[in-house]
């Protein structure tokens, strides 16, 4: 009897905190977790290649029509979005895409420098993993493609396609958790269709660099390679007007079922 009071005082104390936004779950609800977590993909991939723009709002009503899925799951994927920081939850006003500021962005960036500089280094020394190998020289003629068509849409899913791969080749999956949100803030800038084929086909030459230095075992310019890559990409976020980091952007008021379609032809 005193074990099943234990358990039942443990369940109340998870629900508490879940109720508090931390992302916990109770046990056995493996159907409901994976609903969540698949909405939270969904609406990730959406804001990295610029569909979701700063200050767009979600409406629950939208999102659960076209993902055809529950309410429940819903809010708790906006819980977990709103406690990384992507998404805001205003009372009565429901959730909306984050607006980073320019210095937030900007402290972003200097933690992707060091840890996918990191992350590139680690990658070169274990650079035997002929699978991994094969995908990033892959990845990289799909860019070289993408560049000479100017095809900024096929370039950014490429580019984070680039970045992730090597961020599992280095063998640390604490580096990824930990860049995921950086990365999020990067691509929602780039997303705004500010990139110039001119900076396309810089960028895909870094990527080059750092691929050489990677299959060749070379730890050290890997890193460096890599640092100075998300230095050249800062500089071109920084550059950006005052607005793409302004709270008052025209996007909060658009709703996914508008004009741009579906949620999931959006999301």
């Amino acid at each position: 009897m005193k074990r099943r009071k234990s358990a039942a005082g443990s369940g109340t104390q998870l629900g508490r905190k879940r109720r508090s936004g931390q992302i916990l779950k109770k046990t056995g609800d493996a159907t409901s977790q994976s609903t969540q977590k698949l909405v939270v993909s969904r609406i990730k991939d959406a804001i990295r290649d610029g569909r979701l723009v700063p200050g767009q709002r979600l409406p629950e009503a939208d999102l659960i029509e076209e993902l055809k899925v529950g309410r429940g799951s819903i809010r708790e994927a906006l819980r977990v979005l709103a406690a990384e920081g992507l998404l805001e939850l205003e009372h009565h006003r429901g959730a909306r895409i984050r607006t980073f500021t320019r210095d937030e962005v900007w402290c972003l960036h200097q933690i992707r420098e060091v840890l996918e500089g990191l992350a590139a280094s680690l990658a070169a020394g274990r650079s035997g993993q002929t699978h991994f190998q094969a995908e990033l020289l892959e990845i990289n003629n799909a860019c070289k493609v993408a560049v000479a068509d100017g095809s900024a849409d096929q370039w950014l899913l490429l580019n984070a396609r680039f970045h992730e791969l090597i961020m599992q080749m280095s063998g640390n999956p604490c580096i990824s958790q930990n860049v995921e949100r950086s990365l999020v803030a990067h691509f929602r800038i780039l997303g705004f269709r500010l990139l110039t084929k001119d900076f396309m086909e810089r960028s895909f030459n870094e990527h080059l660099q750092i691929t050489d230095a990677i299959l060749r075992g070379d730890s050290a310019r890997a890193e460096k390679a890599m640092r100075e890559h998300i230095l050249t990409t800062r500089s071109l976020i920084m550059s950006v007007p005052e607005h793409f980091f302004s709270p008052g952007n025209n996007g909060g008021s658009e709703r996914l079922s508008g004009s741009g379609g579906t949620i999931l032809e959006r999301i």
